[in-house]
């Protein structure tokens, strides 16, 4: 597999490796019932086609249907994934399959950032100059512009977060519930409207503190389904270990592990932010704020939970870890041997807005008779048609 040329990140030239040959290269693998594979050195970009490309649409590196495979890389510091926001690594229908050894990233940043340059806590507004090389907070590529509905206005949470310059740490005692609601922009100079801000903030943050607005990428107004997408996805896997891994960026949540037995183990993986380029030397792109736009680690729905060790989750604008079940929709059996679960997503899950199709679950799971005790098939499940995306807690 040979590197495709120079690419251009954050105003750096990045050698790069052809990630979509890496794909066709462990498919080949999988296939074949290979024990181990071997990521090579350096920075390997997932695109859509053979050209980078700087915004959406991308490409997400898949592992699929793998049993008793190691997938190595030569560690975090020497091997990097890079990847347009909201993309990343899904790994699906696994069994005691092992990742390490890599870490992940995104070509451009997935969040605005720049400098406070007013507060008007009466009018709920905000003007900052924006950092070059940082997407501005009308850019349509990454901070949606209507509702998937059709209703007008800005969609799927844009969350604001204050730092101290100095620091470069979030300010204490901020609301960090502060959702943009509106962007206006003349070169890099932009006022955003922030519904949620206080206006009654006794000590508000001054010009020259920085903000950065970062979007839930893929998140439409209703949280459910939509805010449950992982830069690293983990969905109806068992017994896999995932560790020595890092993140970088995220546009939305960084580790989401979805359905299936569970009992996964995430060992020293790090949500951070990035202090070097692969293999030493300086930053290849301008030093970002955020490592990731949401949670860093979701956990849901498994039959087992997962064991989390020796782990870092910092700099990220959302829930540290959460580790819950959801309602599950049974469709079709509790025969002898599986019922098939409809997730609370009514369109299925999805991955990166790909929809993937039922998962059957296999006897002795979280969702068998074995585990309920009892149960009776309905012939018929009628649902609301007025609130499609609602769910029970």
């Amino acid at each position: 597999m040979n590197g495709v040329g120079p690419l251009l990140v954050g105003g750096a030239h990045l050698s790069h490796r052809n990630g979509n040959e890496l794909q066709q290269a462990i498919n080949a693998a999988i296939a074949s019932g290979a024990p181990s594979f071997t990521i090579g050195v350096g920075d390997w970009v997932f695109t859509s086609d053979s050209e980078p490309k700087r915004s959406r649409p991308g490409v997400s590196l898949l592992i699929a249907g793998a049993s008793n495979l190691r997938l190595s890389g030569a560690g975090p510091n020497h091997t990097s994934l890079w990847f347009n926001p909201g993309f990343g690594i899904d790994v699906e229908d696994c069994q005691n399959v092992t990742l390490e050894g890599f870490a992940v990233d995104t070509l451009t940043p997935a969040f605005s950032q720049g400098e406070l340059l007013s507060l008007d806590l009466a009018a709920k507004r905000a003007t900052l100059h924006v950092e070059a090389t940082f997407p501005l907070p009308n850019d349509a590529s990454l901070f949606n512009q209507t509702c998937p509905d059709g209703s007008g206005g800005i969609c799927g949470e844009i969350k604001a977060v204050f730092w101290d310059p100095a620091t470069r740490r979030m300010l204490q005692s901020q609301q960090m519930q502060n959702p943009m609601g509106s962007a206006n922009c003349s070169e890099r100079t932009c006022t955003v409207g922030l519904a949620a801000l206080d206006g009654d903030w006794v000590d508000p943050p001054p010009p020259g503190t920085l903000l950065t607005l970062s979007p839930r990428l893929w998140a439409s107004k209703y949280p459910i389904p939509t805010f449950y997408k992982g830069t690293i996805g983990v969905y109806n896997c068992s017994g896999s270990l995932f560790q020595d891994i890092d993140t970088f960026g995220g546009g939305d949540m960084v580790w989401v592990e979805h359905l299936g037995e569970g009992g996964n183990t995430y060992r020293r993986v790090r949500v951070a932010r990035r202090a070097a380029a692969t293999g030493g030397g300086p930053l290849p792109y301008a030093p970002r704020l955020l490592a990731a736009n949401d949670d860093g680690f979701h956990s849901m729905s498994t039959g087992v939970g997962p064991t989390v060790e020796d782990s870092e989750l910092s700099f990220i604008a959302d829930d540290f870890l959460n580790v819950h079940n959801r309602l599950l929709v049974c469709t079709a059996g509790f025969g002898p041997s599986c019922c098939r679960v409809l997730p609370s997503d009514p369109s299925t899950r999805e991955v990166h807005g790909a929809p993937l199709p039922w998962r059957s679950l296999s006897p002795g799971s979280l969702w068998t008779r074995g585990r309920l005790g009892s149960s009776t098939s309905a012939p018929r499940l009628a649902m609301a048609t007025s609130a499609p995306h609602t769910t029970a807690r």
